[in-house]
């Protein structure tokens, strides 16, 4: 059970976190070219401008899925939920929290505890993802 229930001043985070390190994953797929013997910005598909600017968010970790180095940082990734969250379509009744991908799309749940342990997942990831880019601006700087 959680202890706090006051849902109305955390209901965005999810959203807002999952923005935040989405749009971040250039790192990593630029770090995932290099890896597999390519030029930084060379995909197996894409051009990096395509990545950057027409690549939507919920597909962003598709260079890094089959990388075990960097497919965790989108192990809670559920554009689903960031969508709800975002079209204000996200509420909480008891333990549960309820949302509608959108806005209109179809009524899901999770418990509250799997919320806040996805919100927390998506800030270490964050997190993490932060200190990799310190640590390549400090060593190539």
């Amino acid at each position: 059970m959680v202890g706090s229930k006051d849902f109305d001043a955390i209901k965005l985070f999810y959203g807002e976190a999952y923005e935040s390190l989405t749009s971040n994953f250039t790192v990593l797929a630029c770090l995932n070219n290099l890896g597999s013997g390519r030029k930084f910005d060379e995909f197996m598909k894409l051009t990096l401008p395509q990545y950057i600017k027409d690549l939507e968010k919920s597909k962003k970790d598709g260079p890094i899925k089959g990388n075990p180095l960097f497919s965790r940082f989108s192990e809670c990734l559920d554009s689903s939920l960031r969508n709800g969250s975002h079209h204000a379509s996200v509420w909480r009744q008891g333990e549960v929290i309820m949302y509608r991908s959108g806005g209109t799309g179809a009524e899901r749940c999770m418990s509250y505890s799997r919320y806040l342990y996805m919100c927390s997942v998506l800030t270490v990831s964050v997190a993490a993802l932060h200190m990799v880019e310190l640590h390549l601006v400090s060593k190539y700087s």
